[in-house]
């Protein structure tokens, strides 16, 4: 299975996926797991945390198989909103 590496604000995550779109679903899997762990009073406090955290995706995720940084050729970019509608459109049981 190919890897990829999955970059998006303070988050470098490195995944096994058939696809760059199923890493991108496994980066954002990730954070929401991660998150779990967040005790917050309000929706706003816990974005605060996660942020604070380092586990909150930021507005664009981009994917290679290149390496961190190297953005060119094949790399893929999304944008915030499109990150949900991955996550569902791929059906993945992902842990």
């Amino acid at each position: 299975m190919p890897k990829f590496y999955v970059e998006s604000g303070p988050i470098r995550l490195i995944l096994d996926a058939a696809t760059a779109e199923e890493a991108a679903v496994k980066a954002f899997q990730w954070t929401c797991d991660k998150q779990t762990e967040i005790q917050a009073v309000s929706p706003l406090d816990h974005m605060l945390e996660a942020e604070e955290r380092g586990w909150q995706l930021w507005d664009e995720i981009s994917v290679n198989e290149q390496g961190f940084g190297r953005w060119d050729g094949d790399a893929k970019r999304w944008q915030r909103q499109l990150r949900l509608s991955l996550y569902h459109a791929t059906h993945l049981q992902v842990r």
